[in-house]
């Protein structure tokens, strides 16, 4: 998520405490003593962000949870929800318009777009600062690395755990029906995905079953980031463990 000199990544409610107090101080002087002087006297911080929307209707600013969230952080949030199947599009036009939020959510710390605007001083180099803040600094240093753009911080990163946020379902009832327990290593995994396309576990006596689905993103392994060793840290990058497993799968049909 990028802030207004502006680059952050939304995370935990924690971590977008203090990516709100970062953001106040960069917003350009005027913001910044607006917000302090917001601050001084107790009143909530207002605070501009853009992000992407999930459902199939955007957050009400009555739903209790986002209440809840501003009345921890003593903030009143304006938040412009973009639909999450034309946000990249809509990502690009705003970072182009330069009326930026003060807290914008960016897929893709590597765009070309937002490489050249952090580089031109579009964003705010945040790096000097995160030792401050206890949640932030308290993320693996490699978390911050893979998020550098040339050697700097200009956001916050979303990080994932080693074994992917998303995880992979198995379906129990085709276990049961094969007599096969849930895998735990790499090779069980391998061989259950097997007899899933091969063993008819639906019964319908058709050739028609696929052991494993998913999608592979335009800059990561996607929903097949739980491959064994697949991700190193929070990678956005292919690696090459990932392809290797994913390639025995497809050369075995």
């Amino acid at each position: 998520m990028y802030t207004n000199k502006h680059v952050f990544t939304k995370g935990t409610v924690i971590g977008m405490i203090a990516a709100l107090t970062l953001t106040a101080c960069s917003a350009g002087q005027e913001a910044t003593t607006d917000k302090k002087a917001e601050a001084t006297s107790n009143e909530p911080v207002k605070i501009s962000m853009f992000t992407n929307q999930q459902g199939a209707q955007a957050v009400d600013p009555s739903n209790p949870i986002l209440q809840e969230i501003e009345k921890k952080t003593n903030t009143k949030l304006n938040i412009t929800w973009v639909p999450v199947n034309t946000y990249s599009e809509k990502t690009k036009v705003m970072l182009a318009s330069g009326d930026l939020s003060d807290l914008s959510l960016v897929m893709n710390v590597f765009d070309s777009q937002v490489v050249q605007m952090a580089t031109s001083g579009a964003f705010w180099d945040i790096t000097p600062y995160i030792k401050d803040y206890k949640t932030l600094s308290a993320m693996p240093a490699v978390v911050w690395d893979n998020a550098k753009i040339k050697g700097k911080n200009y956001g916050i990163p979303r990080p994932r755990p080693l074994e992917s946020s998303w995880g992979v379902h198995v379906r129990k009832d085709w276990l049961d029906k094969l007599g096969m327990k849930a895998p735990e290593t790499m090779d069980e995994m391998y061989a259950v995905l097997k007899a899933f396309t091969e063993k008819d576990p639906d019964g319908n006596g058709k050739n028609d079953t696929i052991g494993i689905t998913g999608q592979v993103d335009a800059e990561g392994m996607g929903l097949y980031g739980w491959v064994e060793d697949g991700w190193q840290g929070w990678c956005t990058r292919f690696c090459p463990q990932p392809t290797v497993a994913l390639h025995r799968c497809y050369a075995q049909n």
